[in-house]
């Protein structure tokens, strides 16, 4: 953040720049005193402001100037001059509040507010700045070049993580196809849905991990509450899909974690079937105490 502190009164801006540093912690400040040529230092720094405090008695007409500029370019302006009133019903950016004390206790009430919604403006514009398309594509396509940096910026700059690319695939299902425990752990801190269903192959994040063999990815999902018992769109449940590609750990993973090992598939051949079927004796130990037929 850049602060602009325009006032009339050396201490109104000595306790503005003080609200500000106890709000936010250090950060970019920028005091224009009224008394002073307004114009010329506000046209120094205007475009790198990216938040305002104005106070004063009255208006002048290159305060009007001031304020008209940061409008035009979106920069909050908050402020105890209530000739700014009108304006304010035209322009959300302006807040004007009952009297100076009331800007700085402003601050301070909304300071969370205040930095999530700047973060969330920077970090569009650096996607816009650089040529990146804000869509769940190009956010899905750096999932798959795993580039967390990067989707950071995307989730800061507004982008649900819940999204699904346009194949109809989640974002936590693609971070588990590339088998990127980094991404998984990330996208699930930032509140993603655990158990969406992908519409390729019906399968959810913890059939992902399943079908890649990653013990890793799975542990972490199944703590965070995936459901194991969920079917595919074939009808195949995730021990099943264990079974199948012989992952004896994943296959004592998901049972000891509630994974039914008779559930038929659209064959009607559950994962106790299967392993009694083609002999994996190893496997078959392990499903044989969760046995219920």
């Amino acid at each position: 953040m850049y602060w602009l502190l325009i006032c009339n009164d050396e201490k109104k801006l000595q306790a503005a720049e003080n609200a500000v540093s106890t709000a936010f912690g250090e950060q970019k400040i920028c005091r224009i005193s009224q008394n002073k040529n307004l114009l010329k230092e506000f046209s120094m720094v205007k475009s790198a402001v990216t938040h305002c405090i104005v106070s004063a008695e009255k208006m002048t007409e290159a305060l009007e100037f001031a304020v008209g500029c940061l409008c035009g370019a979106g920069v909050p302006v908050i402020t105890d001059i209530h000739e700014l009133d009108e304006r304010a019903k035209l322009f959300e950016t302006i807040l004007t509040k009952k009297d100076f004390s009331g800007v700085l206790a402003y601050l301070q009430e909304n300071k969370d507010t205040i930095a999530a919604a700047s973060q969330k403006k920077e970090a569009f514009s650096y996607l816009f700045e650089h040529g990146i398309p804000f869509t769940a594509d190009c956010f899905a396509g750096y999932i798959e070049k795993e580039n967390i940096d990067l989707c950071r910026r995307y989730v800061q700059a507004g982008m649900n993580v819940d999204v699904r690319d346009s194949d109809g695939t989640p974002m936590l299902n693609i971070a588990c196809r590339c088998e990127n425990f980094a991404l998984v752990e990330w996208l699930v801190s930032c509140g993603c849905n655990i158990d969406p269903v992908s519409e390729d192959r019906g399968y959810t994040p913890l059939m992902d991990a399943v079908w890649k063999g990653n013990l890793e990815i799975a542990s972490f999902l199944i703590q965070h509450g995936a459901d194991v018992n969920r079917l595919s769109k074939d009808g195949q449940t995730m021990i099943v899909l264990a079974v199948g590609a012989d992952k004896i750990d994943l296959c004592r993973l998901l049972v000891e974690n509630g994974a039914d090992v008779d559930i038929p598939d659209a064959m009607g051949m559950s994962a106790y079937g299967y392993a009694a079927l083609f002999k994996k004796s190893e496997i078959l130990s392990i499903l044989e105490k969760y046995h219920k037929e």
